[in-house]
């Protein structure tokens, strides 16, 4: 489509030169000389060999800095459309997520006279309903980028999608501090609220379930946010409705489809290529917030992969550190990267030298740790005889700079659509 919207500048610049190269000079009645050493033909030609230069050098300079002005505001719209079916996806999964999870605590209501004989995962989740532990907060990268600069609304030029794109975003603010302010959204039992009753129960709350439920259930604050689950399922619906039909009038502005989209994103999802065995090798890291992840990928088929990670806990301050070990075999059957891990090469062991406590939980904490590496070394036990073993399969692909590589695996969430999960592996440059 911007191909033919274009179209007119560049065929006028093609009727110009055919004009041009359609003269012949040779029949027009010029003098045949003048002072100098030139032809008065000469120089009429050079003349305009000279004009349709100029034009042609800044007139398609011109054309293709419109096209790329063109093509960034496209961009820019598609980055913005994409944003708004995310969250239309976000608050379809809130408003179905409230559903199950209201249907689930009216099961525990219907049962609560035998709430012993519930599954401890069915308690765990009704608990979990209750609980605020995240909130709300949508992904503003997009919105970032799209109100950075003015140029980006000059090469979109159209009023209005800028006006429905700012209508979007201050709805978007408006539900965000909605949700996590409104007492009929915001999940009654704050995390200080939960770290109480995890003092109260020895940390062992999913144990206390059973005798916390029934009482948390008979308080009017959590009544009221029971009752109020049809409506926020409401709310919710009703918001991703107002969002797709905005979503479909940036689509028809902007003259973009659902073609487009997919086009985009997929484009946008691989913008390496595939790895091969070669690259592969070495080592690399995946720094993911508290853990340190290293694996080292051996020319001959081997690699071993290590992490440590920070343990903590409401009872001490600092951080344990667990660390691991494994060794396995690694190769590629077609485009997949294929790990293969042996149980028997695992290896864990846990440090608690960093950690710091009051002396009063000194005897509880003492038995906390010992505890722990009791379980840690019956872990380790069993593994030696354990000859299982489990595989890790990805498609991999690596950037330009051969320094980061992609790690793409398919999996089917609890609905049943298949979805991709990424993650990244950079170089670890080798010291000499």
């Amino acid at each position: 489509m911007s191909l033919l919207r274009d179209a007119p500048y560049f065929i006028f610049f093609l009727y110009f030169f055919h004009f041009l190269m359609g003269i012949n000079l040779t029949k027009l009645n010029l003098p045949k000389r003048v002072k100098g050493s030139y032809t008065f033909r000469e120089l009429i030609l050079t003349f305009i060999a000279t004009t349709f230069s100029i034009i042609l050098t800044f007139g398609t300079s011109r054309y293709f800095e419109y096209r790329e002005k063109r093509a960034s505001g496209r961009q820019t719209a598609i980055n913005v459309i994409l944003d708004m079916e995310e969250n239309i996806r976000q608050l379809d999964e809130l408003a179905n997520q409230d559903e199950e999870q209201f249907n689930l605590i009216q099961y525990v209501l219907g049962h609560i006279e035998e709430i012993d004989s519930i599954s401890t995962d069915t308690l765990q989740e009704a608990y979990l309903y209750l609980n605020h532990i995240h909130g709300i907060k949508f992904d503003d990268s997009r919105e970032k980028i799209f109100h950075s600069s003015q140029d980006s609304w000059k090469h979109i030029n159209n009023p209005k999608f800028i006006d429905l794109v700012q209508a979007f975003y201050y709805n978007r603010h408006q539900l965000e501090n909605h949700y996590n302010s409104d007492p009929a959204f915001r999940e009654p039992i704050s995390d200080e609220e939960h770290y109480q009753y995890m003092l109260q129960y020895d940390s062992r709350l999913l144990e206390g379930l059973p005798d916390l439920l029934p009482k948390l259930l008979k308080e009017p604050r959590i009544e009221f946010y029971i009752t109020y689950s049809t409506a926020r399922q409401k709310y919710y619906r009703n918001a991703a409705n107002e969002w797709r039909v905005i979503s479909d009038q940036c689509k028809f502005f902007m003259g973009i489809t659902d073609e487009e989209l997919e086009e985009y994103v997929e484009q946008s999802e691989h913008s390496g290529r595939l790895v091969s065995k070669k690259q592969l090798i070495g080592t690399w890291t995946a720094d993911v917030s508290e853990e340190n992840e290293k694996i080292t990928f051996h020319n001959d088929g081997t690699f071993t992969h290590t992490f440590s990670r920070k343990h903590r806990a409401y009872l001490y301050t600092g951080a344990a550190i667990l660390k691991g070990r494994m060794e396995g075999t690694w190769f590629f059957e077609g485009d997949t990267l294929v790990r293969v891990y042996p149980r028997n090469k695992y290896h864990y062991e846990i440090d608690f030298s960093q950690i710091s406590y009051n002396d009063e939980y000194k005897e509880k904490i003492e038995d906390y740790i010992k505890q722990y590496k009791e379980s840690i070394d019956s872990r380790n036990e069993s593994y030696k005889n354990d000859t299982t073993t489990m595989e890790r399969r990805n498609i991999a692909y690596i950037n330009a700079t051969g320094q980061m590589v992609e790690l793409n695996r398919n999996t089917i969430d609890e609905d049943g659509n298949e979805q991709t999960e990424k993650s990244y592996m950079r170089r670890i440059k080798e010291t000499k």
